[in-house]
């Protein structure tokens, strides 16, 4: 007995093809950019499709220390006690956070369609 006849073969592949074109359509955008917000302040944004390099931000409790670029945002060093925010590792899609709460530090991920925004793209389809 065969496991699969050829339109059941042909179903697995669409459906493993259109996971692929999900998965990969989820990433960050040719654009996308990191925004820095320290004390509720918006005092940087980094475009994410850069060659990576690192920045650091006073905060209240001590420099905190970012890299930017290469598709991905992520906290190198921080002065927090528990450093959850390094041990977090990198973020690479769109709405995705990291935040240092002890030093005030948020840094999100924002998509890089300006004209569109989040607006206009379909989030979810229901029957």
């Amino acid at each position: 007995m065969k496991l699969f006849r050829g339109p059941d073969l042909l179903l697995v592949l669409a459906v493993a093809a259109a996971a692929v074109w999900f998965i990969r359509g989820i990433g960050t955008d040719a654009g996308a950019r990191a925004v820095v917000y320290v004390s509720n302040k918006k005092v940087a944004w980094y475009d994410l499709g850069s060659p990576p390099r690192t920045v650091e931000f006073p905060t209240r409790i001590g420099t905190v220390r970012a890299e930017f670029g290469g598709g991905v945002a992520r906290i190198l060093n921080s002065p927090c006690p528990n450093k959850l925010c390094v041990r977090h590792g990198a973020i690479r899609y769109r709405q995705e956070q990291l935040v240092c709460l002890p030093a005030h530090v948020l840094i999100v991920l924002e998509g890089g369609d300006e004209q569109q925004g989040s607006r206009g793209r379909v989030d979810a389809v229901t029957q």
